[in-house]
């Protein structure tokens, strides 16, 4: 379900609303979107944790880029600093973005989407230059669902203070419960596939 919240379309009392009491007054499942949706830019954003929850942020934004005739953007932040140490992390970051393309998106929009790490300790301060050139950034709300009762995660919040272009914010839905595979069945694996990996301080 989409909540529209940007200057277009917004519902009825949402106007006296900040950005972040929006966001707040979500559903699980809900997106929010907050700013006018047809700012030109490079791309579409969608930023990625390791949390294993970023399968609608990836489908809202394949949805956005394809319906913009624009360029999927995948990106990550990480802190490590480069060095024999970063690089394995840094091949850790590949691999995430390899498999969160391939396992929630259709094999051709995983292979043509562009895939970036950048390096930074802060990842309000990463994204936000990011979306300097960007039409949309899509984020979650935060990166863990139940950690705490603020539903609004540290990097979301600034985010929506800082972040140049629109937002389209993932309200997580309750993830859903594992159904165990049956004895003897093959598991699944994603494709080894290569892309245009963009690594950026």
């Amino acid at each position: 379900m989409t909540t529209g919240l940007s200057a277009t379309g917004a519902r009825s009392g949402d106007a006296a609303k900040t950005p972040l009491d929006q966001v707040r007054a979500a559903r699980p499942g809900d997106i929010v979107r907050i700013g006018p949706q047809d700012r030109p830019g490079s791309a579409v954003v969608a930023a990625v944790d390791d949390d294993g929850r970023c399968g609608q942020i990836l489908r809202c934004a394949a949805a956005e880029a394809h319906r913009r005739s624009l360029p999927l953007r995948v990106v990550h932040v990480w802190g490590a600093r480069p060095g024999a140490r970063g690089g394995a992390r840094m091949a850790d970051a590949d691999r995430l973005l390899t498999c969160s393309l391939y396992d929630h998106l259709p094999a051709d929009v995983a292979a043509e989407a562009e895939r970036a790490i950048l390096h930074d300790d802060d990842p309000v301060r990463a994204l936000t230059a990011l979306s300097a050139g960007a039409a949309l950034l899509v984020v979650a709300a935060r990166s863990r669902a139940g950690e705490t009762a603020e539903p609004v995660g540290r990097t979301a919040r600034g985010l929506l203070l800082a972040a140049v272009c629109p937002l389209a914010v993932v309200i997580p839905a309750a993830p859903a419960r594992p159904v165990p595979a049956p004895r003897g069945a093959p598991t699944h694996r994603s494709p080894a596939r290569p892309g245009r990996i963009q690594e950026e301080r």
